[in-house]
């Protein structure tokens, strides 16, 4: 009797373990198409209607969560963004070195290497799919790529 008692406190125990477990909520972002690498292939220039291909360069926007990094140059940036329906805001850039508290960003010249003119910035997303973004910003259009 005793023996059958310990199994029982046993199992309840991991059953109710296994039900807390479950019980948890981990915030999961989706960005739905927005996710993933991006490769900039082409910056256009809206007021002068001038295009420079970007193809053969390694410009990349990586997105996820609520981050996205850009990458290819010297140095990789984080920036903060925000989508709501046809719109992309991209905000607050940070330098990635842990070592100086990851500084912010405020030449915005080093930004416009990947389309991005100020350091708060909204596109228009003219296109989003699986395998294209093209997003209209206040200066420039920039067309991406999915990797």
């Amino acid at each position: 009797m005793n023996e059958m008692k310990k199994r029982f406190t046993y199992i309840g125990g991991l059953i109710f373990i296994f039900c807390m477990l479950v019980s948890c909520d981990l915030e999961h972002i989706d960005n739905g198409y927005l996710d993933g690498y991006w490769h900039v292939t082409r910056i256009d220039t809206l007021a002068t209607g001038g295009s420079c291909d970007k193809s053969s360069e390694h410009l990349h926007w990586a997105v996820q969560g609520r981050l996205m990094q850009l990458s290819g140059l010297e140095n990789r940036i984080f920036m903060s963004f925000k989508q709501e329906e046809q719109t992309l805001k991209v905000y607050g850039p940070r330098f990635d070195d842990q070592s100086k508290g990851d500084p912010e960003v405020t030449d915005t010249s080093i930004l416009e290497k990947y389309g991005i003119t100020g350091l708060d910035e909204t596109f228009v997303m003219e296109k989003l799919t699986n395998k294209q973004m093209i997003l209209k910003g206040n200066r420039f259009k920039i067309k991406l790529l999915k990797q």
